[in-house]
């Protein structure tokens, strides 16, 4: 015990690795977890449920709630497997299994292909993906901690897992709450131009959408250019 004591601890560059590592792993564990739920609130209800659209809003998040019910389970099994195998590798196992039930996730196939399979291996796969997420930042503090227990600085080591780690709720959030211009639908552009002022074949004022310039397809005679449309 006292030889373990005087034993020099990890150098400062080896506990920045470890913290780099945590780190990482943390905040894509957030994302995945947090974009999740979103997705949970917006589209889960219409593809793996045939119920009303209340019903289906919060059945959808019911299972989401059930990987944040399961969280402590997960963190008591990883614990387990860290004392036994060490932090470093229930860290890796933690995150592959979250990468994991995150990809079946989203190949889940609807209720309209499968039927009540779909919801139930909805549940399967977000209770695996509950679990790692409960295994994962427990392990990664611990293992910070654990590096930089001879260390000056070790409150900061240890504190470094978990703030960095919310940005990766913030990088979800961003990510859900972006939305990307989309390109007028060649329907759009049919009702606006059905919508035209009829042209005569000898009509030279300069009415709505009019550029005296060419003639459009299929419409000869017609001295009225189409709508001005992105189509």
């Amino acid at each position: 015990m006292n030889d373990d004591l005087k034993k020099p601890g990890p150098d400062g560059t080896q506990i920045y690795k470890v913290a780099v590592a945590s780190i990482i792993g943390s905040i894509i564990e957030q994302y995945d977890f947090l974009i999740t739920g979103v997705i949970a609130a917006t589209i889960w209800g219409d593809v793996f449920f045939k119920l009303p659209k209340l019903a289906a809003a919060a059945a959808a998040i019911s299972i989401y709630g059930i990987g944040i019910i399961i969280r402590p389970i997960g963190a008591y099994l990883f614990g387990h497997l860290a004392d036994r195998y060490g932090r470093k590798d229930a860290l890796v196992y933690a995150l592959v299994l979250m990468g994991i039930s995150t990809l079946l996730i989203g190949l889940t196939p609807s209720y309209d292909r499968v039927g009540v399979i779909a919801p139930i291996l909805l549940i399967l796969f977000r209770l695996v993906q509950g679990i790692s997420f409960g295994a994962e930042f427990g392990t990664a503090a611990t293992w910070v901690a654990e590096q930089a227990a001879r260390s000056r600085f070790r409150a900061f080591w240890s504190a470094s897992v978990g703030l960095p780690s919310r940005s990766g709720c913030c990088w979800a959030s961003a990510r859900s709450s972006s939305r990307s211009p989309t390109p007028p639908s060649r329907t759009g552009c049919a009702a606006m131009s059905s919508r035209r002022p009829a042209c005569s074949p000898r009509s030279t004022s300069s009415a709505p959408f009019s550029r005296l310039t060419t003639r459009p397809p299929g419409a000869p005679g017609c001295s009225c250019a189409p709508p001005p449309c992105g189509c």
